[in-house]
């Protein structure tokens, strides 16, 4: 296995322990069926109306934060290939 390979394999093992622990994006969705309506949930004044809604924001906010990371690591590899995304198998 090359060192690029090895490097990219790293990066799906460190990715998928950090989902699995949930270590990405702490963010506190806040929900409270007493509002009038739904707010954008990040603070206790601004809460969701329904555990639903905050699990829908969490969600969301937890794929933002992958695609930010992914960015990032796509800068990366560029800088270090002299190029841009993740090249085809075998290439």
């Amino acid at each position: 296995m090359n060192r690029r390979n090895l490097f990219l394999a790293s990066c799906v093992v460190a990715l998928s322990l950090a989902l699995m622990t949930g270590a990405l994006g702490q963010t506190t969705i806040y929900v409270n069926g007493a509002v009038s309506s739904s707010g954008d949930g990040l603070t206790p004044a601004t809460a969701k109306k329904t555990v639903a809604e905050g699990l829908a924001a969490a969600q969301q906010q937890r794929i933002a934060d992958l695609e930010l990371r992914l960015s990032a690591l796509e800068e990366r590899m560029a800088g270090a290939t002299g190029q841009r995304g993740v090249p085809a198998a075998g290439h």
